[in-house]
C-alpha cells in the first residue's frame, strides 16, 4: 500500500511538473506572438505612413505638371518630359509600396492563424493535464485513506 501511494504521489508530482512546464511553454509562445505581431504591425504602419507619403509626392507633381502643360515652351517641353518621369518612377514607388504592405498583412494575418492555433493546442493540454491532475489528486486522497486505514 505504501509503494502504491508513493507510486501514486510520484505520478502526480511529475504531473504537475508536466503541468508546470506546459504552462509556462505556452506564456512564452503568447509572449513572443505578441511580440511579432505588434513588430509586424508597426511594419504595416510605417509602410502606409510611407505610401501616404509617396502619394501625396505623387499628386505634388502631378499639379506642377498641370501648370507646366499651360504654358507649352520650348525649356517646359523637357521640365514636362522630367515632370513625366518622376511622375512614372513616383506611381510604380506607390505600387511597390502597396504591394508590400499588403503582402506584410497577408504574412501577419497567417501568424497570427498560427498563434491562434497553437494557443488553442496548448490550453487544450493544459485542461488535459488539469483534468489528469484532478484524477491524480482524488487518488492520492483515496491512498491517504487507505494508508491511515
Amino acid at each position: 500500500k505504501l509503494v502504491a501511494k508513493d507510486r501514486t504521489i510520484s505520478d502526480q508530482e511529475s504531473d504537475n511538473q508536466d503541468l508546470v512546464a506546459n504552462r509556462d511553454e505556452a506564456v512564452s509562445q503568447l509572449k513572443a506572438s505578441r511580440l511579432r505581431v505588434a513588430a509586424l504591425e508597426r511594419k504595416v504602419s510605417d509602410l502606409e505612413a510611407d505610401g501616404k507619403e509617396k502619394d501625396e509626392a505623387l499628386s505634388a507633381t502631378r499639379n506642377r505638371l498641370k501648370l507646366l502643360r499651360g504654358s507649352q515652351s520650348e525649356d517646359s517641353n523637357d521640365t514636362v518630359k522630367s515632370l513625366e518621369e518622376q511622375l512614372e518612377d513616383q506611381s510604380r514607388h506607390v505600387k511597390m509600396l502597396r504591394e508590400q504592405r499588403q503582402r506584410e498583412d497577408r504574412e501577419r494575418e497567417e501568424e497570427r492563424d498560427v498563434f491562434q492555433q497553437t494557443i488553442a493546442r496548448l490550453k487544450s493540454r493544459i485542461d488535459e493535464l488539469s483534468d489528469r491532475l484532478t484524477e491524480n489528486e482524488a487518488k492520492l486522497a483515496e491512498a491517504e485513506e487507505i494508508g491511515r486505514a
